[in-house]
């Protein structure tokens, strides 16, 4: 989190330099064109290093005035709580609800906002009926899902990392019964490997007083079954939200394979 915000000063500061000298501006555009390109289509990458679609929520939220609004924050897909930090960190009257299944990834996540207050971390997965289902594990945990991997993957990325290597059963409630009603949401973000449909069907209540969502899409069939971007894109337009970003995350041989929306 230091060193994020060590790189993000220098950055400012280097932009603050070059952007008030034109002729400066002009040597380094024209020198660094390609590489500034790729880096801005690339991930991860020094423009997109994984939670640019965190700083567009912030840049969002502010617009709508949200971060100092008393209310409700909820992180489907918690991981290690990285972003939940980041979450609490800005939204500064939010209570935040972590949700995280897998049980060791849970108790790293625990164990890292520990000392942060207004973090309600939950050992559970979000979606649409209460039950307990079987999630396939992934070679990188982030990549697990509660939809099956497909098996003959081409590319050596996505083989390396979205390959199962065992389940584990989990506890899966809905959003409406595990966010208090009492108060506003402010931002609902869901990060789920393909689930995100699921965890929207369990919130429809949630979702009629929540002002953003930040979610992944997905444009490829690397999770078996798993709705794609104008699915989720359909669902929430449903439900009177409307489209304001799309962040890339994940783009291979000129495609984009994924997004935060």
């Amino acid at each position: 989190m230091l060193f994020r915000k060590i790189k993000n000063k220098i950055y400012d500061l280097l932009a603050k330099r070059i952007s008030h000298n034109s002729f400066l501006l002009g040597k380094v555009l024209a020198k660094n064109r390609n590489r500034l390109v790729a880096e801005s289509i690339g991930y991860p990458s020094i423009i997109n290093n994984g939670y640019l679609h965190i700083e567009q929520v912030f840049d969002t939220a502010v617009f709508f005035q949200l971060k100092s609004r008393k209310g409700i924050v909820v992180d489907a897909g918690a991981a290690e709580g990285s972003i939940s930090i980041m979450l609490e960190e800005f939204f500064t009257e939010s209570q935040i609800y972590s949700f995280e299944p897998i049980k060791s990834t849970f108790e790293n996540l625990a164990a890292n906002t520990k000392d942060h207050h207004r973090i309600h971390v939950l050992n559970k997965a979000l979606g649409s009926e209460q039950k307990n289902l079987s999630i396939n594990k992934a070679q990188r945990i982030t990549s697990s899902s509660l939809y099956p991997m497909e098996k003959e993957i081409k590319d050596s990325y996505f083989a390396e990392n979205i390959v199962k290597t065992g389940e584990e059963i989990i506890s899966v409630a809905k959003m409406d019964d595990e966010i208090p009603d009492d108060l506003p949401v402010n931002l609902i973000k869901i990060d789920v490997q393909g689930f995100e449909l699921e965890v929207l069907k369990g919130g429809i209540k949630t979702l009629s007083r929540t002002s953003m969502i930040i979610l992944e899409m997905q444009n490829h069939d690397l999770y078996i079954g798993a709705p794609k971007y104008y699915e989720l894109d359909s669902f929430l337009r449903q439900n009177y939200f409307v489209l304001y970003n799309i962040v890339p995350s994940l783009r291979k041989n000129k495609k984009l394979y994924e997004w935060d929306a």
